[in-house]
């Protein structure tokens, strides 16, 4: 009888087939899972980039909602504005009108003041009494205008002050 060493017959190489088809299928079942967990950490990947996609889509489209809001606003707050501007450059003026016709006021008196005064001193008038009196009357009611004036002048910067007292004695100089 021929002898066979053990593990060199037929069985044996089917047995040692069949090992390593199951190491190779092993393997491959080895690298399948892995491919299946890198899938899973790529589909999770995704679905939070999908996800933060989604928040700033919503947020996007929510601000850009409110864009003819936020303009409209604007515009009426403009046209406000405009408006506001428009009033107070309208009493400006009011006011400045007003301001010019009492120092026109104030001047006429203060010119007939003056002249009265240069009356009373003549030495021919007989009427000396009678012109002080006016004169004293006059003075009073000048004091009283002056006073009402700067009553109806608002609060001003102190320049715009000082540019109506320049204003004046320009026109004092003038007159003389």
């Amino acid at each position: 009888m021929i002898s066979h060493k053990p593990g060199s017959g037929p069985e044996a190489r089917i047995l040692s087939a069949r090992l390593h088809q199951i190491k190779k299928l092993s393997n491959d079942l080895h690298e399948l899972q892995k491919k299946l967990n890198a899938v899973d950490l790529e589909n999770k990947l995704l679905k939070q980039l999908q996800s933060r996609h989604a928040k700033a889509l919503r947020k996007f489209e929510d601000s850009e909602s409110s864009l003819p809001q936020m303009m409209a606003r604007h515009s009426n707050e403009v046209k406000s504005l405009k408006e506001q501007l428009r009033r107070s450059q309208e009493q400006d003026h009011i006011v400045s009108h007003k301001l010019r016709a009492s120092e026109a006021e104030l001047l006429r008196t203060k010119d007939s003041l003056q002249r009265l005064q240069q009356l009373s001193e003549d030495k021919k008038l007989e009427e000396r009494e009678e012109l002080a009196r006016k004169l004293t009357v006059l003075r009073v009611n000048t004091g009283y205008q002056e006073k009402k004036i700067q009553e109806r002048i608002p609060s001003k910067p102190p320049s715009y002050k000082k540019q109506i007292k320049a204003e004046h004695f320009r026109q004092f100089l003038s007159i003389l």
